[in-house]
């Protein structure tokens, strides 16, 4: 499979994507001065009570890989970092929902609002509460991707998808190795869409600003499949403007465009849903092809001017 760097290569200078696109990564939180995350932070708060408020240290380790995942696959993101479980890796469906909320809060609201485009989230449940329910549907109405980890209970041979992967409107990630086959640990189940690479991933540690380690799950195949989609929300603009990123900023029209790039775009099962991805499939056709895919999913666009936005003069006020 085609690594997201020379992905980005191969896309012409013209259409290349531009870094206006941000990820909120729900996890145990992050080691902010760790080198990978240098001038990538635009906003912290930590969800969880009794755990220096206010800060997202990473204890865990976690939150600090995922995170790095996404920068590892698509560099120009930026990144919104919610802290809602423990050092101890434990974490209530109240904090997430508490972060989501937040999250979603408009921007005429308190100053802390940060606007985001992708929610991440890399664990899971077996049941769920209507809080939380509300909160994921609520980031969905809103036009946030929402992306989560189908679980590692494949070798416990299980059949449920965890929780909220298993929602009908979260795109649920499962993880492949380097041939593109699901990973042992994969569980299966209708729920799954995609796989992304998750064995032996090598991601930031929180051990050190210097430190890296290596990590399976479809923990790690998550983060890839969010920074997948941040680099479709840029392209679309890059070419299409705000009408083409508005149209694409949605999970049930980000999967579509996901079932472009997937190894088995026609064909849905069980194991590895529409298979592995890589962009490529979509992007090496030019940006004609990328606006009549989208024009099939969401009707007509408006041919527009692209809208260049220069990432530097976007400024998004610390939260810690």
């Amino acid at each position: 499979m085609l690594s997201l760097s020379e992905t980005l290569d191969k896309i012409s200078p013209h259409t290349r994507p531009h870094p206006s696109v941000t990820v909120a990564i729900l996890d145990t939180g992050i080691l902010a001065c760790h080198g990978e995350f240098k001038d990538k932070i635009v906003a912290m708060k930590n969800f969880v009570p009794n755990e220096a408020v206010d800060l997202c240290y990473d204890s865990n380790g976690h939150g600090t890989s995922c995170a790095g995942i996404v920068l590892r696959t698509t560099p120009f993101v930026r990144l919104v970092v919610c802290k809602v479980v423990s050092c101890r890796g434990t974490g209530q469906l109240k904090w997430a929902a508490d972060a989501i909320d937040w999250l979603l809060k408009d921007e005429t609201g308190p100053k802390n609002y940060c606007p985001v485009d992708i929610i991440s989230m890399s664990f899971g449940c077996i049941s769920f509460d209507s809080d939380f329910r509300r909160a994921v549907s609520e980031a969905v109405a809103c036009g946030k991707v929402v992306v989560a980890a189908a679980s590692n209970d494949g070798r416990k041979r299980l059949t449920n998808i965890a929780f909220p992967a298993r929602f009908g409107d979260v795109i649920c990630v499962g993880s492949c190795n380097n041939l593109g086959q699901p990973s042992s640990f994969t569980p299966t189940g209708r729920e799954i869409d995609f796989l992304a690479p998750g064995e032996d991933i090598q991601a930031p540690s929180s051990a050190g600003f210097d430190q890296f380690r290596n990590m399976s799950g479809t923990s790690e195949a998550t983060p890839t499949v969010a920074g997948i989609a941040a680099m479709v929300i840029s392209y679309a603009e890059t070419i299409g403007g705000q009408e083409m990123r508005s149209a694409v900023s949605h999970t049930a029209v980000m999967r579509e465009i996901l079932r472009k790039m997937a190894s088995m775009p026609g064909h849905h099962d069980e194991h590895m849903g529409y298979g592995n991805l890589d962009p490529m499939r979509l992007f090496k056709y030019g940006p004609d092809h990328f606006r009549q895919v989208v024009e099939d999913i969401v009707g007509p666009l408006p041919v527009l001017q692209p809208a260049r936005r220069d990432a530097e003069t976007q400024t998004l006020e610390f939260i810690c």
